[in-house]
């Protein structure tokens, strides 16, 4: 309404209401029409010292409020729904009648029937990308209309070329509306100019120019007031700036910005439309995420946030034990070894039957090394899986195999399968040729024939081969591959058919935030306040019990705006093989003790590592076990 002439208009309008037969239809905010009127009536009240000054403005108010209820009679109001701030709650009954849904489920299906994004609509208060006002709300839908609905929305990649442009081509159009009218509506001009160099980036840049955002909190931590944030943050501050470009480290630090009032709620939501936008235009091009795409770590340490700190011993004798992160743990120095009984040696003529025999160990080597992100050589990362393989007698006359991994470092995770089973082949052909050729330096050093790695300078099974032994490796591994119980290689091929390596929906940014946000804070009231060698076995298998909670939670909303959704998120997860590890190690094949032997080199893993050699923790070598405690100070 025009700012000088407005309250005149209405005054103006009000004398046709006088009309017989003569219907008048005004729309107006009723926040601006009080501005109107307290300008318009602020002449007649004489500029009074400021002990009056209350009485002035309680008189503006109540002549506005009195001349409003003239000029438009409350028994002739009609009030809209306040779609952004939701105060009466009747934006959550405002239906819209061409999609036979409420508005929340009907402008999140709209989305995802025109680009294949899930966007989470399972928190009370209405979505952000909702409209906030009844024409944006027309214009809004209007513009998802006018997209073209896809065959087969969030079912992978693309069938046709036709398909796969329709879908890119939606994705641009939606993104492009996003940012030129969320981003430049709920942002501040700052704001939009980091995103706007951030989208000139490619994204394989995206994770690691993202750390610029984290730049005024790097600055804070130096000054002397660091010790104002409580618990173990700063140390996982530190570790972030460390380690730049995982994906998983990424997600946790706009999360704890905007926890801690660092950044707005709305710059988070403008990080994970773009990225689920751009993730699920890579789906639709390539036909599945890598490992690559996510940068090291699907999860990173949020996992330290989801599980509690480990005690491990720092004594000597036994006298000293501290708190360690629980979750994500980079550099361990620890070798991971697996050790059993056997009444006989290894024998290459009998490799079929030794293997067969003693399947639950091997599988369970190989289940332990899921676990594991990174592997590392002396000097430098390298992907390649170091083995030392051996059979001979101990004390008492009985004969132990012993397999060791024994890489100079190994990035543990707690939850690091998932990121493993992006690229599962990837994996299981660094460890079945790791484990394999140990066996085969082994066999070589029983016939006197000993073997260097060229690379560790150790005596081991990781020697380079020769081509007869290449072929014998290859052999080796197709007929072991096929072995009933020995390996969940088979399972995971059959899994990965239709799941493609996700076992959460990392794609759905929106979701996969908010489903580990969740998990932190059920995590701190459920889980034990530290783990131990003992409880983190069933500590881990809550935690897995619970995710998938949490995905048939989250899931009703998902049928509800979308009537063909068939749980595929939360079918994905509970069929994962690895999953279903934890869930029943001894229906799935594992050794008896499998648990024991988990918590032995998970514990190990923890107590000596980067962060504990790299004085991330603090003098006292104390973790907070409470969420209340402050971190002093940590050397830098």
């Amino acid at each position: 309404m025009n700012i000088d002439k407005g309250f005149e208009m209405l005054g103006q309008l009000h004398r046709y209401m006088l009309v017989p037969r003569v219907i008048i239809l005004v729309t107006a905010k009723y926040e601006q029409l009080e501005t109107l009127g307290r300008k318009y009536f602020a002449y007649m009240v004489e500029r009074l010292n400021r002990e009056t000054d209350k009485w002035e403005i309680d008189y503006l108010n109540k002549t506005v409020k009195e001349y409003l209820e003239k000029m438009l009679p409350l028994y002739n109001r009609l009030y809209l729904p306040d779609l952004e701030n939701n105060i009466t709650g009747y934006a959550d009954d405002v239906e819209l009648e061409k999609e036979g849904q409420l508005l929340k489920q009907a402008i999140l299906g709209k989305i995802f029937r025109r680009t294949g994004i899930y966007f989470d609509g399972t928190r009370e208060k209405q979505h952000y990308l909702a409209p906030t006002s009844m024409r944006g709300l027309n214009d809004y839908y209007l513009f998802l209309n006018e997209l073209a609905k896809l065959k087969a929305p969030g079912k992978g990649s693309a069938e046709t070329k036709q398909e796969q442009a329709l879908i890119l081509y939606n994705c641009d159009r939606f993104l492009n509306d996003f940012i030129y009218r969320y981003m430049v509506e709920r942002l501040d001009m700052p704001e939009r100019l980091e995103f706007r160099r951030l989208l000139q980036k490619p994204f394989s840049e995206w994770d690691t120019h993202m750390y610029a955002f984290f730049q005024n909190i790097v600055s804070w931590l130096k000054e002397e007031n660091a010790n104002r944030i409580k618990g173990n943050d700063r140390i996982l501050l530190e570790i972030l700036l460390e380690d730049r470009k995982c994906f998983g480290n990424m997600l946790w630090g706009i999360y704890w910005c905007v926890a801690n009032v660092w950044r707005s709620e709305e710059w988070m939501n403008c990080i994970i439309t773009l990225y689920s936008v751009i993730l699920n235009k890579k789906i639709a091009e390539n036909g599945r995420l890598r490992v690559g795409t996510f940068h090291g770590s699907v999860i990173g340490t949020w996992s330290n946030h989801i599980f509690p700190p480990v005690l491990v011993n720092q004594g000597t004798r036994g006298e000293k034990m501290v708190s360690r992160f629980g979750g994500s743990n980079k550099g361990c120095r620890h070798n991971i070894t697996f050790r059993w009984d056997v009444t006989e040696t290894l024998e290459e003529e009998k490799i079929y039957v030794w293997f067969k025999k003693y399947k639950k160990h091997i599988l369970s080597l190989e289940v332990m090394t899921l676990f594991i992100e990174a592997f590392h050589g002396n000097t430098r990362k390298n992907e390649r899986v170091h083995m030392k393989f051996g059979t001979g007698k101990v004390e008492g006359g009985k004969i132990q195999t012993t397999v060791e991994i024994i890489n100079t470092k190994i990035d543990f995770n707690i939850l690091g399968f998932l990121t493993n089973l992006l690229d599962y082949e990837t994996f299981y052909e660094k460890f079945h040729d790791a484990l394999l050729s140990s066996c085969i330096a082994a066999l070589k050093t029983d016939k006197g024939e000993e073997s260097e790695d060229q690379e560790t300078g150790q005596k081991e099974g990781q020697a380079d081969l020769t081509e007869g032994e290449k072929e014998k490796l290859e052999t080796w591994k197709d007929k072991l591959r096929g072995i009933p119980g020995l390996s969940l290689y088979r399972q995971i091929a059959e899994w990965d058919q239709e799941a493609e390596g996700l076992v959460l929906p990392y794609q759905h940014v929106d979701i996969y935030v908010n489903l580990l946000a969740e998990l932190q804070q059920w995590s701190q009231e459920e889980l034990p306040v530290n783990l131990t060698e003992k409880n983190v076995w069933e500590s881990l298998k809550a935690t897995i019990l619970k995710i998938e909670e949490i995905l048939q939670n989250k899931e009703r909303f998902l049928k509800e705006m979308d009537s063909d959704y068939d749980n595929l998120f939360s079918k994905r997860f509970a069929e994962c093989p690895v999953v279903r590890c934890i869930k029943d190690y001894r229906e799935m094949g594992l050794q008896e003790d499998f648990p024991e032997e988990f918590g032995r080199i998970f514990v190990n893993c923890c107590s000596w590592n980067d962060y504990t050699i790299g004085g991330y923790y603090p003098p006292e070598d104390e973790l907070d076990t409470t969420g209340e405690f402050e971190v002093e100070k940590v050397a830098p």
